[in-house]
């Protein structure tokens, strides 16, 4: 399956991305910009992306709670 580039998405989606990856770490590089355009090429629309992504973007919770306790 061939990966999906900011260029296959239409003008207007590009800058509205270029516009949203200002406020993230990492620009259109960074993982939730990367994770943003993948979903949006599968057809997301931005708001739902956004969610994915923001989801995604979370640390994973670990199982054991206070390391500094052992």
């Amino acid at each position: 399956k061939k990966k999906i580039m900011l260029k296959d998405l239409p003008k207007k989606t590009q800058d509205k991305l270029r516009e949203h990856a200002k406020s993230h770490t990492g620009g259109m590089r960074g993982k939730h910009m990367r994770n943003m355009v993948k979903f949006m090429g599968e057809g997301m629309t931005f708001a739902k992306a956004h969610n994915k992504a923001k989801k995604l973007d979370q640390p994973k919770k670990s199982p054991i709670k206070n390391m500094s306790v052992y």
